[in-house]
């Protein structure tokens, strides 16, 4: 279900939300999507965590909707990219020496990465086109 159809109920401004929930029988998951190029991820992920968070405030406020989320045996955050390139195809020397730290960047990434997040939820970053795995 999209999250702008949750909210958008509510008059105040509740500042940026998350793009999805996914709520299963045991599962919950919340996710933020984007597109952009490998050097804006890192921003773009930082601005996530920030959705993300937000969302699970809002969401919790509600003591009937934090004891349903609470009673889930999987929660995950998850921040989704799939990753753009630019126009110009040509490398200049910066970029060329940029790619090295991408791919290095590369070897970190896992989709079966996870980490601790607020409200007893892990996080996941998933790049498209791996798929989401939850436990």
């Amino acid at each position: 279900m999209s999250l702008d159809q949750v909210f958008g109920y509510v008059k105040d401004n509740v500042g940026e939300i998350s793009d999805f929930l996914l709520d299963g029988t045991e599962s919950v998951i919340v996710v933020e999507m984007t597109c952009s190029t490998t050097d804006y991820v890192k921003g773009k992920r930082v601005k996530a965590r920030g959705q993300l968070y937000n969302t699970l405030s809002l969401l919790s406020m509600n003591p009937d909707v934090r004891n349903h989320l609470e009673n889930k045996q999987s929660r995950y955050v998850v921040f989704s990219w799939k990753e753009t390139f630019p126009e110009n195809q040509e490398m200049d020397s910066v970029e060329a020496s940029m790619k090295g730290m991408i791919l290095m960047s590369d070897e970190v990434y896992s989709p079966d990465n996870e980490s601790k997040f607020d409200f007893g939820f892990k996080m996941k970053d998933i790049r498209y086109p791996d798929v989401l795995t939850c436990q």
